[in-house]
Protein backbone atom coordinates (compact mmCIF):
# COMPACT_ATOMS: atom_id res chain seq x y z
CA UNK A 1 0.00 0.00 0.00
CA UNK A 2 1.14 3.48 -0.84
CA UNK A 3 0.85 6.67 0.88
CA UNK A 4 -0.14 9.90 -1.20
CA UNK A 5 1.52 8.60 -4.42
CA UNK A 6 0.42 10.03 -7.81
CA UNK A 7 -2.52 8.18 -9.55
CA UNK A 8 -2.47 7.16 -13.57
CA UNK A 9 -4.91 9.03 -15.45
CA UNK A 10 -6.49 10.58 -12.55
CA UNK A 11 -5.78 14.32 -13.97
CA UNK A 12 -5.05 16.92 -11.72
CA UNK A 13 -7.52 16.59 -9.65
CA UNK A 14 -5.51 14.85 -6.35
CA UNK A 15 -4.19 16.66 -4.32
CA UNK A 16 -2.62 16.48 -0.63
CA UNK A 17 -0.79 18.35 1.65
CA UNK A 18 -1.73 21.20 4.21
CA UNK A 19 -0.33 23.36 1.78
CA UNK A 20 -2.83 22.80 -1.02
CA UNK A 21 -4.68 25.07 -3.47
CA UNK A 22 -8.20 26.48 -2.54
CA UNK A 23 -10.16 23.33 -2.97
CA UNK A 24 -12.56 24.28 -5.70
CA UNK A 25 -9.13 24.82 -7.58
CA UNK A 26 -6.96 21.95 -6.45
CA UNK A 27 -9.89 19.16 -6.80
CA UNK A 28 -11.07 20.60 -10.32
CA UNK A 29 -12.20 19.46 -12.64
CA UNK A 30 -12.16 16.14 -10.66
CA UNK A 31 -10.95 14.52 -7.75
CA UNK A 32 -9.61 15.22 -3.73
CA UNK A 33 -8.03 18.49 -2.69
CA UNK A 34 -6.92 18.85 1.20
CA UNK A 35 -7.06 22.20 3.09
CA UNK A 36 -6.53 23.20 7.02
CA UNK A 37 -8.71 24.04 9.25
CA UNK A 38 -9.17 24.57 13.07
CA UNK A 39 -9.15 21.45 15.51
CA UNK A 40 -11.20 21.66 18.56
CA UNK A 41 -14.64 20.53 18.80
CA UNK A 42 -17.19 19.38 16.44
CA UNK A 43 -18.20 21.44 14.44
CA UNK A 44 -21.85 22.60 14.24
CA UNK A 45 -22.37 24.80 11.04
CA UNK A 46 -20.85 26.07 7.83
CA UNK A 47 -20.21 29.21 8.90
CA UNK A 48 -17.25 27.39 11.80
CA UNK A 49 -15.74 25.39 8.93
CA UNK A 50 -13.96 28.37 7.02
CA UNK A 51 -12.91 26.06 3.89
CA UNK A 52 -16.90 25.30 2.77
CA UNK A 53 -18.32 28.87 3.97
CA UNK A 54 -18.23 30.19 0.35
CA UNK A 55 -20.43 26.78 -0.85
CA UNK A 56 -23.52 25.75 -0.12
CA UNK A 57 -23.38 22.39 1.93
CA UNK A 58 -26.25 19.97 1.26
CA UNK A 59 -29.10 19.18 4.00
CA UNK A 60 -29.17 15.41 3.56
CA UNK A 61 -30.83 12.61 6.38
CA UNK A 62 -27.68 13.12 8.54
CA UNK A 63 -28.39 17.21 9.01
CA UNK A 64 -26.15 20.15 6.97
CA UNK A 65 -23.35 18.99 8.86
CA UNK A 66 -22.45 15.93 10.61
CA UNK A 67 -20.32 14.50 13.12
CA UNK A 68 -19.17 11.15 13.53
CA UNK A 69 -17.29 8.22 15.65
CA UNK A 70 -17.25 4.30 16.00
CA UNK A 71 -20.53 4.35 18.44
CA UNK A 72 -22.81 2.61 15.86
CA UNK A 73 -25.53 5.64 16.56
CA UNK A 74 -26.40 5.31 12.78
CA UNK A 75 -27.80 2.01 11.07
CA UNK A 76 -24.25 2.69 8.91
CA UNK A 77 -20.66 0.65 8.91
CA UNK A 78 -19.19 3.74 8.47
CA UNK A 79 -20.18 4.36 12.42
CA UNK A 80 -18.20 1.29 13.26
CA UNK A 81 -13.81 0.66 13.47
CA UNK A 82 -14.00 -1.49 10.70
CA UNK A 83 -12.41 -1.34 7.18
CA UNK A 84 -14.51 0.21 4.28
CA UNK A 85 -13.98 -1.28 0.60
CA UNK A 86 -13.56 1.73 -2.00
CA UNK A 87 -17.34 3.35 -2.27
CA UNK A 88 -19.09 6.21 -3.29
CA UNK A 89 -21.59 7.58 -0.62
CA UNK A 90 -25.32 8.24 -0.86
CA UNK A 91 -25.93 5.91 -3.83
CA UNK A 92 -29.37 5.33 -2.37
CA UNK A 93 -30.18 8.56 -3.07
CA UNK A 94 -31.59 9.55 -6.40
CA UNK A 95 -29.24 11.94 -7.20
CA UNK A 96 -26.13 10.97 -5.20
CA UNK A 97 -24.26 14.23 -3.40
CA UNK A 98 -21.99 15.80 -5.57
CA UNK A 99 -18.99 17.10 -2.95
CA UNK A 100 -17.94 15.26 0.07
CA UNK A 101 -15.71 17.12 3.05
CA UNK A 102 -14.43 15.19 5.92
CA UNK A 103 -12.56 16.78 8.91
CA UNK A 104 -10.55 14.96 11.15
CA UNK A 105 -11.42 16.42 14.36
CA UNK A 106 -9.10 13.82 16.44
CA UNK A 107 -7.76 10.26 16.33
CA UNK A 108 -6.09 8.37 19.86
CA UNK A 109 -5.16 5.09 18.08
CA UNK A 110 -3.39 3.57 15.29
CA UNK A 111 -4.98 2.82 11.66
CA UNK A 112 -7.81 4.35 9.97
CA UNK A 113 -6.13 5.61 6.84
CA UNK A 114 -8.45 7.12 4.20
CA UNK A 115 -8.08 4.84 0.85
CA UNK A 116 -9.20 7.39 -2.41
CA UNK A 117 -9.64 5.45 -6.04
CA UNK A 118 -10.41 7.28 -8.94
CA UNK A 119 -13.24 5.77 -10.49
CA UNK A 120 -12.97 7.01 -14.10
CA UNK A 121 -9.99 5.70 -14.27
CA UNK A 122 -11.15 2.02 -13.55
CA UNK A 123 -14.40 2.86 -16.08
CA UNK A 124 -12.42 3.65 -18.87
CA UNK A 125 -9.66 0.51 -18.32
CA UNK A 126 -12.86 -1.56 -18.55
CA UNK A 127 -14.00 0.15 -21.65
CA UNK A 128 -10.94 -0.15 -23.33
CA UNK A 129 -10.49 -4.01 -22.25
CA UNK A 130 -14.20 -5.49 -22.54
CA UNK A 131 -16.08 -2.90 -23.67
CA UNK A 132 -19.32 -4.84 -23.58
CA UNK A 133 -19.20 -5.18 -19.89
CA UNK A 134 -18.50 -1.60 -19.96
CA UNK A 135 -21.77 -1.37 -22.04
CA UNK A 136 -23.81 -3.40 -19.20
CA UNK A 137 -22.59 -1.12 -16.92
CA UNK A 138 -23.66 1.64 -18.08
CA UNK A 139 -27.04 0.40 -19.32
CA UNK A 140 -28.34 -1.56 -16.78
CA UNK A 141 -30.42 0.38 -13.68
CA UNK A 142 -29.36 -1.11 -10.33
CA UNK A 143 -31.33 -0.47 -6.57
CA UNK A 144 -29.28 0.97 -3.82
CA UNK A 145 -31.35 0.81 -0.81
CA UNK A 146 -30.54 2.24 3.21
CA UNK A 147 -33.10 1.12 5.39
CA UNK A 148 -32.33 2.51 9.31
CA UNK A 149 -34.73 1.94 12.35
CA UNK A 150 -32.88 3.06 15.12
CA UNK A 151 -33.75 4.71 18.45
CA UNK A 152 -33.48 8.39 16.79
CA UNK A 153 -33.22 7.53 13.58
CA UNK A 154 -35.57 5.95 10.91
CA UNK A 155 -35.10 6.16 7.22
CA UNK A 156 -35.88 4.17 4.23
CA UNK A 157 -33.95 5.86 0.97
CA UNK A 158 -34.19 4.05 -2.76
CA UNK A 159 -31.80 5.42 -5.63
CA UNK A 160 -32.07 3.19 -8.67
CA UNK A 161 -29.54 4.24 -11.85
CA UNK A 162 -26.47 2.51 -13.28
CA UNK A 163 -23.37 2.03 -11.82
CA UNK A 164 -21.63 3.61 -14.96
CA UNK A 165 -23.69 6.72 -15.92
CA UNK A 166 -22.96 8.11 -19.22
CA UNK A 167 -23.53 11.02 -21.63
CA UNK A 168 -25.40 9.57 -24.34
CA UNK A 169 -24.00 11.62 -27.37
CA UNK A 170 -19.83 10.46 -26.39
CA UNK A 171 -20.31 7.94 -23.94
CA UNK A 172 -18.34 9.61 -21.14
CA UNK A 173 -18.88 8.92 -17.68
CA UNK A 174 -20.09 11.93 -15.35
CA UNK A 175 -21.22 9.94 -12.24
CA UNK A 176 -19.75 6.66 -10.60
CA UNK A 177 -22.27 4.86 -8.37
CA UNK A 178 -20.77 2.05 -6.75
CA UNK A 179 -21.46 0.47 -3.41
CA UNK A 180 -21.55 -3.01 -2.56
CA UNK A 181 -22.73 -2.10 0.96
CA UNK A 182 -25.87 -0.82 0.13
CA UNK A 183 -27.17 -2.69 -3.14
CA UNK A 184 -30.00 -3.99 -3.41
CA UNK A 185 -31.54 -7.34 -4.76
CA UNK A 186 -31.55 -6.71 -8.85
CA UNK A 187 -34.96 -6.78 -9.59
CA UNK A 188 -34.55 -3.92 -12.70
CA UNK A 189 -33.59 -6.44 -15.05
CA UNK A 190 -34.48 -9.47 -17.13
CA UNK A 191 -32.91 -12.98 -15.36
CA UNK A 192 -30.84 -13.89 -17.86
CA UNK A 193 -28.78 -10.47 -17.84
CA UNK A 194 -28.24 -10.83 -14.27
CA UNK A 195 -25.09 -13.41 -14.24
CA UNK A 196 -23.60 -11.19 -17.05
CA UNK A 197 -24.08 -7.91 -15.33
CA UNK A 198 -21.85 -9.79 -12.00
CA UNK A 199 -18.91 -10.45 -14.34
CA UNK A 200 -18.75 -7.01 -16.05
CA UNK A 201 -19.33 -5.83 -11.98
CA UNK A 202 -16.99 -8.29 -11.26
CA UNK A 203 -14.22 -6.57 -13.69
CA UNK A 204 -14.78 -2.95 -12.42
CA UNK A 205 -14.02 -4.01 -8.90
CA UNK A 206 -10.79 -6.01 -10.01
CA UNK A 207 -9.65 -2.54 -11.98
CA UNK A 208 -10.72 -0.56 -8.93
CA UNK A 209 -8.73 -3.00 -6.07
CA UNK A 210 -5.89 -2.73 -8.10
CA UNK A 211 -2.70 -1.93 -5.68
CA UNK A 212 -1.81 1.03 -8.04
CA UNK A 213 -4.97 2.45 -8.30
CA UNK A 214 -5.25 3.08 -5.05
CA UNK A 215 -4.05 6.27 -2.97
CA UNK A 216 -3.77 6.34 0.70
CA UNK A 217 -4.16 9.60 3.14
CA UNK A 218 -3.43 9.62 6.31
CA UNK A 219 -6.19 12.64 8.15
CA UNK A 220 -4.99 13.73 10.84
CA UNK A 221 -6.74 16.69 13.21
CA UNK A 222 -6.98 20.05 11.86
CA UNK A 223 -7.10 18.49 8.12
CA UNK A 224 -9.71 18.56 6.33
CA UNK A 225 -10.17 16.31 2.51
CA UNK A 226 -12.61 17.53 -0.35
CA UNK A 227 -13.91 14.36 -2.39
CA UNK A 228 -15.67 14.29 -5.77
CA UNK A 229 -18.07 11.80 -4.88
CA UNK A 230 -19.47 11.50 -8.62
CA UNK A 231 -15.50 10.30 -9.24
CA UNK A 232 -13.61 9.20 -6.26
CA UNK A 233 -14.42 6.39 -4.60
CA UNK A 234 -13.01 6.33 -0.71
CA UNK A 235 -12.62 3.81 1.98
CA UNK A 236 -10.71 3.52 5.09
CA UNK A 237 -8.22 0.83 7.33
CA UNK A 238 -9.69 -0.31 10.49
CA UNK A 239 -8.66 1.85 13.65
CA UNK A 240 -8.47 1.74 17.26
CA UNK A 241 -8.79 3.65 19.55
CA UNK A 242 -11.24 6.88 19.39
CA UNK A 243 -11.45 8.75 16.00
CA UNK A 244 -13.55 11.47 14.97
CA UNK A 245 -14.95 13.28 11.82
CA UNK A 246 -16.88 15.28 10.59
CA UNK A 247 -18.04 16.50 7.43
CA UNK A 248 -20.63 17.73 4.94
CA UNK A 249 -21.81 17.07 1.52
CA UNK A 250 -21.47 20.48 -1.09
CA UNK A 251 -24.05 21.03 -3.99
CA UNK A 252 -22.43 19.92 -6.94
CA UNK A 253 -24.18 22.71 -9.25
CA UNK A 254 -22.33 25.48 -6.39
CA UNK A 255 -19.07 24.30 -6.47
CA UNK A 256 -19.09 24.19 -10.19
CA UNK A 257 -20.70 27.62 -10.40
CA UNK A 258 -17.46 28.74 -8.13
CA UNK A 259 -14.95 27.15 -10.13
CA UNK A 260 -16.16 28.65 -13.85
CA UNK A 261 -16.33 32.25 -11.75
CA UNK A 262 -13.09 31.64 -11.04
CA UNK A 263 -12.18 30.81 -14.70
CA UNK A 264 -11.43 27.11 -14.87
CA UNK A 265 -13.28 25.08 -17.20
CA UNK A 266 -16.58 22.93 -15.93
Amino acid sequence: MREAEPLPGRGRGFADGAGAAHPVEAGHPAGSATETAPVGGAVRSRSEFPPVSASVSRETIYGRVWSFTSDFSRGDTAYTKLALDCHTDTSYFQEPCGIQVFHCLRHEGTGGRTLLVDGFHAAEKVLQERPEDFELLARVPIKHEYIENMRDHSNHMIGIGPVLNVYPWNNEVYMIRYNNYDRAVINTVPHDVVQRWYVAHRGLTTELRKPENKLWVKLKPGKVLFIDNWRVLHGRESFTGLRQLCGCYLTRDDVLNTARSLGLQA
